[in-house]
């Protein structure tokens, strides 16, 4: 963890500084972006890792149902549940 104006952020692996030529600069700007993304959507990014830049694209693929996502009541709908989804944060 590392603290960016008095906020903490997991450090390591890959970060994401643009996203289909926009500049990830902060939250809200992240938080837009993933708002637009489709199913079968082509995303191109720029990673930085260890001091390198590197370019990939990828089409993004349908999420997968996870365990929180079946009703435990019993109800047979598959409607994701919303109020679990994770805050999203940028790593710079």
């Amino acid at each position: 963890m590392i603290a960016i104006a008095g906020a903490e952020f997991l450090f390591g692996g890959d970060i994401i500084t643009v996203a289909n030529g926009k500049k990830l600069d902060d939250t809200e700007t992240f938080a837009q972006f993933v708002r637009t993304l489709k199913v079968g959507d082509t995303v191109h990014l720029t990673l930085y890792h260890e001091g390198t830049t590197r370019q990939v694209e990828f089409s993004l693929p349908e999420r997968p149902i996870l365990p929180g996502d079946v009703p435990a009541d019993g109800r047979r709908a598959l409607t994701p549940l919303l109020r679990r989804r994770a805050p999203l944060r940028l790593q710079r």
